[in-house]
Formats: C-alpha cells, sequence, structure tokens
C-alpha cells in the first residue's frame, strides 16, 4: 500500500480519536450558537449539502438524537441542566477528510437566587447585621447590590462575592425596606432578581403630639371628641385614660363634676409611657343663646303677620257706625244717605 495512504489513514485515526476536525467540515449547524437557561428544551439542526456522505449525527451527552436521510440530524432536548455540555455535528463521508465535526456553541445558564440574611427580633438601639448574596448562579460573574433607601445605603460586589453590612436600629427605621439585587451578564443579555424584607423594629410607645397642660373641655361633649392622646409604638401600642386610677371610657361625656387631673397611659410589651392633664370643664351658651334668639324671631314673626291679617281686613270689608248714616223716611221706604239708597218696608200685618 502507499506510503501517503497509510499517512492519510493515520491521520483520519488520529482526527476521530481528537475528535476536534472542524476546518473545512462542510455541515451547516442552526442556530450556530445557543444561550439557554438550565431546565428549558434545546433543538438544534445539523445539516450538509454533500453528496458523498455516509453519516450525519451528533456527539452529545444528552440524547435523543433524531436523524434524517435528506442530510439532516435534529438534537433535541426537553429539560437541559447539564452544565459545559460538548455538543458536536459529526459527518462521515467516502472520501477525504472521512470525517469530520463541527461544535455546537452552547451556553447553559442558572439565575441567581438573591438571598437575604437578616436578623429576627430587632430592637431600638441593636446592631442590626444584613447580608446579600447570590446562591446557585452559573457563570458566577453577577454583581450583587445591597440597598436600602431610606439609610441612602447602596453597596456592591461583583463575582458572586456577598455584600455585608450593618447599623445601628433605631425606631425611624422601622418599616424601611431592604432590596438585595443581583445582575447576571450573558454575552446577549442581562438579567437581574431582587429579594427584599421589611425591616421590623420593636420600641417602646412614644406619646406625640404633646398635650396640653390645662386644656378646657366643654360640658356635654365626649373626651375623645375634644382630646386626642396619640402614641407610636411598635407593637401597636394601647392608649387608655385614668383618673384616680380608674379607667375612663374616651366616649364619656363630660360635665361640671368631671374636672380633675387625667392620666393617658401608652403600653406595649417594650414599655410604657404616661402623660398628665388638668382639665378644665367649661359650658358652651351660645347654643343657648341661639334658642333663645329663635324663639323670639318666631314669636316676632307671628305678630306681624296677625296684625298684618288685621289691617288687611279692616280695610277690605270697611266699617260702618249709626251715626255717620243720614236716615229719612219716605212713602217708599227708609232712605239712608240723602235718599240714595233705600231699604223698602213690607208690612207684616195688612188692615
Amino acid at each position: 500500500m502507499d506510503f501517503k495512504v497509510w499517512i492519510h489513514r493515520l491521520v483520519v485515526l488520529f482526527t476521530l480519536w481528537d475528535g476536534r476536525v472542524e476546518a473545512g467540515c462542510d455541515v451547516a449547524i442552526t442556530p450556530a450558537s445557543i444561550i439557554v437557561k438550565s431546565g428549558d428544551p434545546v433543538r438544534v439542526t445539523c445539516s450538509t449539502n454533500r453528496k458523498d456522505f455516509k453519516t450525519i449525527g451528533w456527539n452529545a451527552p444528552v440524547s435523543p438524537v433524531m436523524k434524517d436521510k435528506g442530510g439532516k440530524a435534529i438534537w433535541s432536548v426537553d429539560n437541559l441542566t447539564i452544565r459545559d455540555a460538548e455538543v458536536r455535528c459529526f459527518l462521515n463521508l467516502s472520501a477525504p477528510p472521512y470525517h469530520c465535526e463541527k461544535k455546537l456553541h452552547l451556553f447553559v445558564y442558572n439565575l441567581p437566587e438573591p438571598t437575604l440574611e437578616l436578623e429576627s427580633g430587632i430592637h431600638v438601639n441593636d446592631t442590626v447585621n444584613v447580608t446579600c448574596s447570590v446562591k446557585g448562579q452559573h457563570p458566577t460573574n453577577t454583581t450583587q447590590r445591597l440597598l436600602i433607601p431610606g439609610l441612602k445605603l447602596n453597596l456592591s460586589s461583583v463575582n458572586g462575592k456577598p455584600v455585608i453590612s450593618n447599623f445601628k436600629a433605631r425606631k425611624e427605621h422601622n418599616g424601611l425596606k431592604v432590596i438585595c439585587e443581583t445582575h447576571l451578564h450573558l454575552p446577549t443579555a442581562t438579567y437581574q432578581r431582587n429579594s427584599s424584607v421589611t425591616l421590623n423594629v420593636s420600641f417602646p410607645p412614644v406619646i406625640s403630639p404633646r398635650l396640653p397642660v390645662n386644656p378646657l373641655i366643654t360640658a356635654g361633649w365626649s373626651l375623645e371628641s375634644q382630646l386626642t392622646c396619640a402614641a407610636d409604638g411598635n407593637p401597636r401600642p394601647n392608649i387608655r385614660w385614668f383618673k384616680d386610677d380608674k379607667v375612663v371610657e374616651p366616649s364619656k361625656v363630660m360635665d361640671w363634676g368631671d374636672e380633675g387631673l387625667y392620666e393617658c397611659v401608652a403600653e406595649n410589651t417594650h414599655g410604657r409611657t404616661r402623660r398628665s392633664v388638668a382639665i378644665v370643664i367649661t359650658h358652651d351658651y351660645l347654643p343657648r343663646i341661639a334658642g333663645t334668639s329663635a324663639v323670639i324671631l318666631v314669636f316676632v314673626l307671628i305678630m306681624v303677620i296677625i296684625f298684618y291679617v288685621i289691617y288687611y281686613t279692616k280695610n277690605k270689608t270697611g266699617q260702618y257706625r249709626i251715626e255717620d248714616r243720614k236716615i229719612m223716611f219716605t212713602k217708599q221706604g227708609v232712605g239712608l244717605n240723602g235718599g240714595t239708597d233705600h231699604i223698602v218696608f213690607t208690612p207684616l200685618i195688612t188692615l
């Protein structure tokens, strides 16, 4: 056998063993590169236009591979979870180079899972340690950011390293949002995921605003309608009024005998706060004045109506007196006012 033929066959054998012959391999991979999230499906087609091929297929750690007699081979996976998989389309020919392969550019990634580590049971003046980390990401070229907008805190790290911070808890921090933000940088896109928690800082009650020293309470009105005792605290405090160590309901209607020293007490599981006020009872005379004025106005209106009716009736019907009439007797009867009016008398008895 010719020496050159032996050399060529040795090259082919080496190629088959190495598995990396790509130059001059007349195959087309569609799509040529894939970026896929772990667990998603994949479908890739390898085809050739050569007529002298014997077989076409895929070398892949995950099957199945569907072959097509028309010069196509399809690699289809419903759930791809293998990272850094070596996937190659191969072509066996009846003429040199007899065998060739072409690699699929495959990138499998996992979305990062941002995690916030925050202490529970935070009390005012405690030192709070916060950690923003990421787990399960692939690749590891992620950027982490720890954000607390209410504290103007914005820290970051790269390559999957956690971000750690601490601060002293204050009652104003209660309800602030803590955010752990991570960015995964891929060749074609950047994916962002967030995780957040709300700070729960416990603190004893604080009565606010301050109560007046000597508030004036109008008799006939309830206590809560004229004097408010409010308190801030976590957990939410219970607020009660006391007088002489006895509970006073806020809905109580106040009277003269209710003057005295009152105490507002706000209490929760972390403490108790109290404020004292000396309440003075006053009377509101405005409603009485308004009521009396209304009665007088109605009386005057009625009298005006009565006088008007009397006056109107007098002018409409007239008023006559007997001495104002001139009476004249005639044969026809009695004449009034010079004879212009006559009254005819009919005798009751005829003789």
